[in-house]
């Protein structure tokens, strides 16, 4: 039921909040953080963990920590997740870790998603980075079907 992959939702995002405080500990505590985080397949470890690397307060080095660990889940949502990650944080070391991942595990979905961000609806408002992003994978990727999403994106018109 929903209410029940709520709660267990929020307990796992306790339990890994939890374990990252744990981690700089010396001794027994950051041992039994990092084996929990060994551990980790849960779907339910998805939502909490892409919240986490979106925070602006995590550090590069926890984000590419927990990015890790989003890769060892067992969720079919992960190509979509480092899709989000990739067009929200600024860091480019993360945004190269995401494309190189969707580049390697290129799928229809993967495709379908990224061409969503070719669409510049509003110059003005739309991100030109995010719109750069998605056509730099898709480019990679080689999927013949985006050739006039990509043409279209190029041309602009100006008044």
């Amino acid at each position: 039921t929903l209410e029940e992959r709520k709660r267990m939702t929020s307990e796992m995002k306790r339990k890994i909040e939890a374990s990252l405080r744990e981690l700089d500990a010396k001794g027994k505590r950051g041992d039994a953080a990092r084996a929990f985080f060994a551990e980790v397949r849960s779907p339910y470890a998805l939502g909490p963990l892409v919240e986490l690397i979106l925070d602006k307060t995590s550090s590069l080095d926890v984000k590419l920590f927990l990015i890790d660990v989003l890769l060892q889940l067992e969720s079919k949502a992960i190509p979509s997740s480092m899709i989000k990650i990739m067009m929200k944080v600024p860091d480019r070391e993360i945004q190269s870790l995401c494309s190189n991942y969707l580049i390697e595990n290129p799928s229809e979905a993967i495709v379908q998603e990224l061409q969503t961000y070719l669409v510049n609806s509003n110059p003005m408002q739309d991100r030109p980075e995010t719109i750069n992003r998605a056509a730099a994978v898709l480019a990679v990727i080689g999927d013949q079907r985006c050739i006039p999403r990509l043409i279209d994106v190029l041309v602009t018109t100006h008044e």
